[in-house]
């Protein structure tokens, strides 16, 4: 698969990233963290579907692997897995995915009072729709960490999209956004000309909205990405990058 913004992604943008998901983790393993925990609870909800992917992968049915991701949030977030969190080892996504392994190797006994997520639920249980979808996503993996790595891929960029559509919605150019973004995904998209006719714009005021929306689109998702892993080293959020590309290519 090929994206439109593919080319531009190498280029550094010299922006500093502050915030990352280490940062509440860290925050989070401290004693009466209570705000540190909500957000941790949000970090663990966004990146469900990538870790139930993996766990699938390994598990005999979609009922053991749900109930598997499960307990093993739930002892995320009861700070089990945060005790020996180092950041400067650098990429979230590979703690993420050691931390599932060595629960999944440990006694599963537990996961039978862990199972609910404790204050938090993960995910509903109850719609079993997006089981069958990671079913037949897992068909074209060779392995289950393969299939975590494409979803992963898959879920910064969908968290770069929710962003960059709130940003246009926000300043009421949600029109906009919406009838642009297909130049960010597909390889061959609506000609320019139709859509200045659909919105009422020149054919040149389209192609330097398109270029806006890339750009824009570029900077979003490099902030995601840096968020993963060490906010210091630029050479480590290139490195994550170029890794999101090889696994969206499959």
């Amino acid at each position: 698969m090929s994206y439109g913004w593919e080319s531009k992604l190498k280029e550094t943008d010299g922006g500093q990233f502050r915030t990352t998901h280490w940062s509440v983790i860290l925050a989070a393993a401290q004693p009466g963290s209570t705000n540190a925990d909500a957000a941790l609870a949000a970090l663990c909800q966004a990146y469900w579907y990538p870790l139930y992917v993996f766990v699938l992968g390994c598990s005999k049915s979609t009922e053991e692997a749900k109930d598997l991701t499960q307990a093993f949030f739930a002892q995320l977030l009861s700070k089990r897995f945060l005790e020996a969190v180092n950041p400067t080892a650098g990429r979230f996504r590979n703690f993420l995915l050691t931390s599932a392994k060595n629960f999944l190797a440990d006694d599963r006994a537990r996961r039978e009072a862990l199972k609910r997520g404790g204050a938090y639920e993960i995910v509903s249980l109850d719609d079993t729709s997006w089981a069958n979808e990671c079913l037949d996503k897992l068909v074209d993996h060779a392995t289950p960490e393969k299939g975590y790595e494409r979803q992963w891929a898959l879920t910064l960029l969908d968290r770069a999209m929710s962003r960059l559509r709130e940003e246009y919605t926000s300043s009421g150019r949600g029109q906009l956004f919406e009838t642009l973004k297909r130049f960010l995904l597909e390889k061959k998209p609506t000609p320019h000309t139709a859509i200045a006719e659909g919105l009422g714009i020149n054919t040149s005021t389209v192609g330097v909205a398109i270029y806006r929306l890339r750009q824009r689109f570029r900077e979003v998702l490099r902030q995601e990405v840096a968020q993963t892993v060490d906010n210091n080293n630029d050479d480590e959020v290139q490195a994550e990058l170029s890794y999101l590309l090889s696994a969206l290519a499959g």
